[in-house]
């Protein structure tokens, strides 16, 4: 991977994680939004439903974001790795 490449990917990197994190932000604000709401109108345990699912999305936004990928040349190693298991 060249310089340009390399400062391609950082920059991709960070804007996944600043992504998150205003997420995350959003997350907790809408949950105790919602939480309060369901308390005040005695309106039940729904939000429950609404943190389950945008959690999951969440969830999958810290691993896209957290978790580095393989780069290009990792990658082709694992080929080749597995086409020598193969005897190739």
């Amino acid at each position: 991977m060249d310089n340009q490449e390399e400062r391609l990917e950082a920059t991709r990197r960070v804007a996944a994680k600043l992504n998150f994190w205003r997420t995350l932000v959003g997350y907790i604000i809408g949950i105790v939004f919602m939480w309060t709401i369901a308390i005040v109108t005695n309106g039940g345990w729904w939000p429950l439903w609404v943190m389950i699912g945008w959690g999951i999305a969440l969830a999958w936004m810290a691993y896209a974001a957290f978790i580095p990928k393989p780069t290009s040349a990792e990658r082709q190693r694992m080929i080749d790795d597995e086409l020598r298991k193969m005897g190739k």
